[in-house]
C-alpha cells in the first residue's frame, strides 16, 4: 500500500509539472500573450469624403474586396524598464470627427511607483464630446498579473465602449469608472504562475460603416528570473540569450513542482526528461 501511494503521488506530481510547463509555454518566446480575441477590424478606413470612395474603389481593384488597408490603424506598446506593472490609467475621448462618431482610447502604465507616459494612441484634440480619464492601482505589495477587458457597443448611437479590470496578485479589482453601456463581450489575459505583467501592447482598427472603433490587447509577462537573466545579459555576458525566456519558464515550472513535492513529501520530483 505504501508503494502504491508513493507511485500515485509521483504520477500526480508528473501531471502537475507538465501542466505548469504547458501554462507557462502559452506565452510567446518574447513574453507576450496572444491577443484577447475581441472583435477586431483588421483595417483602417479613416479616409474622409471623396478619398474614402477612392480608397474603397482601389481596394476592389487590388483584390482586397473592400478592405482598404493592408493592416489596422496602429499598434503601440510599453514595457516597464525596471520593476513590475502596478497600475493603469485610461483616457477616453468620444465625439464626431469628419462626420463619423469616433471613440478613442489611450493608455498610461505605472511601473513600480512611476508613470511611463501615454502610449500616444490617436486622440483627436478637436473632439468636443465626452472626455474622461480613469485610473486603477494595485494596493501596496501587489503587482498586476492579469487584465480583463469589457467591450460594449451601442449600434443606435455608433458608440464603442471599453472598460478594464486589473488582477493584482490573485485579486481581481473593480472595473474602472469609464463610461460604458451595452456589454457585448469580455476577454482577459493572465500571466502564468510565478510571473507578473510588465508591459501592454495595444492595436487599433476602424471600420467606417457603422463608425466601428475596435481595439485589441496583449499582455507582456515576466518573472524575477527573467529580469536577472536580462540584467546579466546586458552587463556584457556576450551570449545571445535566445533561450533564456524559455529556460526561466522551465525553472518556474520546476519551482512550482518542487513546492508541491514538498507538500506531498516526495524526495525528488520527476521531470519530463526522466526515464520511467
Amino acid at each position: 500500500m505504501a508503494a502504491a501511494g508513493a507511485y500515485l503521488r509521483s504520477v500526480v506530481l508528473i501531471l502537475f509539472s507538465l501542466l505548469a510547463q504547458s501554462n507557462t509555454n502559452a506565452l510567446a518566446q518574447d513574453g507576450w500573450t496572444e491577443r484577447l480575441g475581441l472583435r477586431f477590424k483588421h483595417d483602417c478606413q479613416e479616409e474622409e469624403g471623396i478619398r474614402s470612395w477612392l480608397a474603397w474603389a482601389m481596394s476592389w481593384l487590388a483584390g482586397r474586396k473592400g478592405q482598404r488597408s493592408d493592416s489596422h490603424c496602429e499598434s503601440k506598446e510599453q514595457l516597464c524598464s525596471m520593476g513590475e506593472l502596478t497600475g493603469l490609467r485610461v483616457r477616453n475621448a468620444a465625439g464626431e470627427v469628419g462626420g463619423s462618431d469616433r471613440d478613442f482610447y489611450d493608455f498610461d502604465l505605472q511601473c513600480g511607483r512611476a508613470w511611463t507616459g501615454w502610449l500616444g494612441m490617436r486622440l483627436d484634440s478637436s473632439m468636443t464630446g465626452h472626455v474622461q480619464t480613469e485610473t486603477a492601482l494595485c494596493r501596496p505589495g501587489l503587482v498586476v498579473t492579469g487584465v480583463q477587458v469589457l467591450r460594449g457597443r451601442d449600434n443606435h448611437k455608433d458608440r464603442d465602449y471599453l472598460n478594464f479590470r486589473l488582477k493584482c496578485g490573485s485579486e481581481w479589482g473593480s472595473p474602472l469608472g469609464l463610461a460604458f453601456d451595452h456589454l457585448r463581450e469580455t476577454r482577459q489575459a493572465t500571466c502564468p504562475r510565478g510571473f507578473h505583467a510588465d508591459g501592454v501592447r495595444v492595436h487599433r482598427g476602424f471600420q467606417d460603416w457603422g463608425d466601428l472603433d475596435t481595439y485589441e490587447f496583449q499582455l507582456h509577462c515576466s518573472s524575477a528570473t527573467v529580469r536577472r537573466e536580462s540584467a546579466a545579459s546586458s552587463s556584457g555576458s556576450g551570449g545571445t540569450g535566445s533561450s533564456g525566456t524559455f529556460a526561466s519558464r522551465a525553472a518556474a515550472a520546476a519551482q512550482a513542482a518542487d513546492e508541491l513535492r514538498t507538500e506531498l513529501g516526495i524526495v525528488r520530483a520527476l521531470t519530463p526528461h526522466d526515464e520511467v
